[in-house]
This record gives C-alpha cells, sequence and structure tokens, in this order.
C-alpha cells in the first residue's frame, strides 16, 4: 500500500451506516424485483469497495423482528454489474440494544435475509443471473447515486 492509500484507509476505517429507507430503497427493490425472498433488510455503508484488507465492525438496527436471527445472509450489491455478491462466512451478533453487529472487508449495500436467495420458488445458485432483467433494471436507474 502507498503513502496516498495508507491515508485514504486511515480516514474510512469507520464507515457511516445508514437504514433509512430513503437511502436504501433502491437497492432494496432492485432486489425485490428479482428474487422472492420475503425478509429483506439494507444497510448502506458510506464506503464502496474493499476497506484495503482490512475488517471492519458495524452496527445497525434494522428491523429484524421478523427474521431467523440465527441463521442470516448477506449479500454486497456490486453496482457495475448489477450483481448481488453473496458475503461468505459472515460473523455477526447482537448487543443488549438489538443493534447488529457485522465483520465485514466490504462497504456499500448490504442486503440481509434469512433464508438463501429464491427465484421462482428455486435457490438461486451463485453466478445465476438474468442479464437482460438487470440491464433493465439499470437503465430504469433504480440504484439511487450514493
Amino acid at each position: 500500500i502507498n503513502a496516498a492509500d495508507t491515508k485514504f484507509c486511515e480516514n474510512h476505517l469507520y464507515p457511516m451506516v445508514f437504514t433509512r429507507p430513503e437511502l436504501t430503497s433502491g437497492t432494496k427493490k432492485l432486489f425485490q424485483n428479482r428474487y422472492d425472498n420475503a425478509n429483506i433488510e439494507v444497510i448502506r455503508l458510506s464506503q464502496v469497495g474493499d476497506y484495503c484488507g482490512m475488517e471492519v465492525e458495524i452496527a445497525a438496527a434494522p428491523n429484524l423482528d421478523r427474521f431467523d436471527t440465527d441463521d442470516l445472509y448477506f449479500y454486497l450489491y456490486i453496482p457495475e454489474t448489477g450483481e448481488f455478491e453473496q458475503m461468505e462466512d459472515v460473523e455477526y451478533g447482537f448487543d443488549d440494544a438489538d443493534y447488529i453487529h457485522i465483520f465485514t472487508e466490504e462497504g456499500g449495500d448490504i442486503v440481509i435475509t434469512d433464508e438463501p436467495l429464491t427465484l421462482d420458488g428455486s435457490e438461486v445458485t451463485k453466478g445465476q443471473f438474468e442479464v437482460e432483467a438487470i440491464e433493465e433494471l439499470k437503465e430504469r436507474s433504480v440504484y439511487p447515486a450514493v
């Protein structure tokens, strides 16, 4: 890492976390238009992309009342491709105030659900996306700028 990258990383180790619908509704709508998952919430991190190889802890209070919180799935929205990439082996837990704490090396919009991605009642395997639908949704600009 060069000096400029080190300075950038030092200034972005504490990402701002957003759960307000006006900031997360675009990603939520994109996900709902593509998948059948009933329970989803979105957390938007101010940092998009990696944290220079470092893991950060974020805390947020999305409404997870309907969720099976013992077995959560996390997906990172990749705006350049329009895809949702599963975040593998995410460590998470809850504090006494019901905030979820997530450890991640990636920032951006994180979708939380309590089941694997489903499309037409079937589990979606990694890399199985409908390119035409993605392009159509991108053209409609449902993903708001950060």
